[in-house]
């Protein structure tokens, strides 16, 4: 059989319509929503082994997103929600090394309600809280009662410099660790702080376009992320 010249593989993985969670189960076995992303690894493995494509292309994920309710009435997700959604988001493909790129789809949300308003504002330009979320990304994950990783990014990329910090109850936010993200912006660190998954967390950091103060949105420590394998 004649090899199919091959780049790479262009994926949307919403999973129901938008909706759900960077958690949510399929019900069949052959749909590729976000959490099943090892399933189009093994598909495209499973060419190369065959000699139809070249080995170890990269997937793209050139569009994917949250819809938001408001404006979309049908969808189960709440714009603080969206917010977290994306930045799990991130972080699940962050640990694949097959997912070489990913798009924000939309970035203002469409005037027709029933239409996908996946968007990072609201149509007539209202930043969601997803704005703010998808400039300066943050998942935390409880690693014990005691120490808790932290993920993080400063778009729109490039070697920056971040402020990780933390909030106790009834007290202010302070500086937990200053860092410098990798050149693509982003970085990922274990912070051991008494009581650390009580903790708010958030991240400050300069954007590299205009030198305005970025912070992020403000996340618990959850548990761990990980793609389902079957």
């Amino acid at each position: 059989m004649k090899k199919v010249p091959t780049l790479g593989f262009a994926h949307h993985p919403y999973n129901q319509g938008g909706n759900g969670t960077p958690r949510s189960k399929s019900s069949t076995s052959t749909s590729l929503p976000i959490a099943y992303t090892p399933r189009l690894v093994r598909l495209i493995d499973g060419a190369a082994r065959r000699g139809r494509i070249a080995r170890g292309r990269g997937i793209y994920i050139t569009e994917f997103g949250y819809q938001s309710n408001p404006p979309d009435r049908t969808s189960n997700v709440n714009p603080a929600e969206q917010a977290q959604y994306i930045n799990e988001s991130d972080r699940l493909f962050y640990g694949s090394s097959r997912v070489k790129w990913v798009g924000q789809y939309e970035l203002t949300d469409v005037p027709q309600a029933d239409q996908f308003n996946t968007g990072l504002r609201f149509v007539g330009g209202k930043r969601k809280p997803a704005y703010e979320a998808y400039r300066m990304p943050i998942v935390v994950t409880r690693r014990s009662a005691s120490s808790v990783e932290v993920y993080g990014q400063s778009r729109p990329g490039g070697a920056a410099t971040v402020a990780i910090q933390s909030q106790a109850a009834g007290g202010q936010f302070t500086t937990v660790r200053n860092l410098r993200t990798n050149s693509r912006g982003m970085f990922r660190v274990n912070i051991s702080k008494k009581d650390a998954f009580k903790l708010k967390w958030r991240l400050s950091g300069i954007s590299n376009t205009n030198g305005e103060t970025i912070t992020s949105r403000e996340a618990r420590a959850g548990r761990r992320l990980a793609f389902y394998s079957n």
